[in-house]
C-alpha cells in the first residue's frame, strides 16, 4: 500500500536481568521485493547482552519441559563460527545463576529428550533454514555440548 505499516514484537521477560541491557542499531533483513530496498527503516534496540542471550538459550536447551530444536541450533551455530565459549566461566556462571531462580525445571538431558529433539529435525528444523545450515547441523554433537555444559554446572 506504500503506507507505513507496523509490526508487533512482543517479548515477556519473566527473570531478573543479570547484565545490563545494550542498545544497538538493527536493521530487518527482510527487503522489498519490487524496489530491491530495506522493507522497515533502520533502529536502536534494546537487547540482552550476548552473554546473557546465550546463557538464557542454554537454560532453556537443558531444562524446556518440552524440549525445542530451535534451542539446540541457536546454541550449535555461533558455537561453531566461534562467536560464544561455552567454557567460558563467566557463561557456565551466568546459567548457573538462571538456573538457581525458582520455578525452574530440573536438567534433563536424556536419551528421551535426543529422541523427542530428533523427530523435530524434519518437521520444524528443516523448513525454517538453508539447506546448507541444516546440513551441517548435528544434533548429536550439539547434545553432547550441551550436556557437557550440564555436567560442569554440577562441578
Amino acid at each position: 500500500s506504500d503506507q507505513p505499516e507496523r509490526i508487533k514484537l512482543e517479548i515477556s521477560v519473566r527473570e531478573p536481568i543479570l547484565d545490563p541491557p545494550i542498545t544497538l542499531p538493527f536493521r530487518a533483513m527482510l527487503q522489498d521485493p519490487f524496489r530491491g530496498e530495506p522493507a522497515f527503516p533502520s533502529s536502536d534496540a534494546t537487547a540482552l547482552s550476548l552473554r546473557e542471550t546465550y546463557a538464557e538459550k542454554l537454560r532453556a536447551a537443558l531444562i524446556r519441559r518440552e524440549p525445542a530444536i530451535r534451542d539446540f541450533f541457536d546454541i550449535d551455530f555461533p558455537t561453531r563460527r566461534g562467536l560464544i565459549q561455552l567454557g567460558d566461566a563467566d557463561l557456565i556462571e551466568m546459567v548457573r545463576l538462571k538456573l538457581s531462580i525458582p520455578g525452574n525445571s530440573d536438567i534433563d538431558m536424556s536419551a528421551e529428550k535426543l529422541g523427542r529433539l530428533q523427530e523435530q529435525l524434519q518437521t520444524h528444523l528443516r523448513p525454517v533454514l538453508r539447506e546448507s545450515d541444516f546440513v551441517s547441523f548435528d544434533l548429536d554433537a550439539v547434545f553432547d555440548t550441551v550436556r557437557k555444559m550440564a555436567e560442569r554446572l554440577h562441578r
